[in-house]
């Protein structure tokens, strides 16, 4: 009975703490500066305007797998990251480096339009 009571009150207090510590959603995008890094805006609710944009992913990290372990993220729903970047309009993918934005791509563009400027300020910044 009292390991019952014990578990009892051990799993109530693993979910109120739980429950307590949500996701927060982090108010700066932390951009390394003295890195190149690749940030890739999505659009989840359109998500099949991205398949140029995943094949591309696909095919840098083969060539560039640090770039792509540094990517970064943003979803749609973050327009002030869109405004930072300048991007008209997701699905768009960003080079950045030393605070400078190196390579931009937005819309729907080929596979090979969006990796052939990001593979080319790649090699001319390594």
């Amino acid at each position: 009975m009292m390991k019952g009571m014990l578990l009892l009150l051990c799993s109530a207090l693993f979910i109120l703490t739980s429950s307590s510590c949500s996701k927060a959603e982090s108010p700066d995008l932390e951009i390394n500066e003295d890195i190149q890094q690749i940030v890739f805006f999505s659009d989840e609710a359109n998500y099949r305007q991205e398949v140029a944009y995943y094949d591309a992913i696909i095919e840098l990290k083969q060539k560039y797998p640090e770039a792509i372990k540094n990517m970064k993220i943003i979803y749609e729903n973050k327009k002030h990251y869109l405004d930072q970047f300048e991007i008209e309009r997701s699905p768009a993918m960003v080079l950045v480096y030393e605070d400078q934005t190196l390579v931009k791509v937005d819309g729907l563009v080929k596979k090979d339009q969006i990796i052939e400027p990001i593979e080319n300020a790649l090699e001319q910044y390594e």
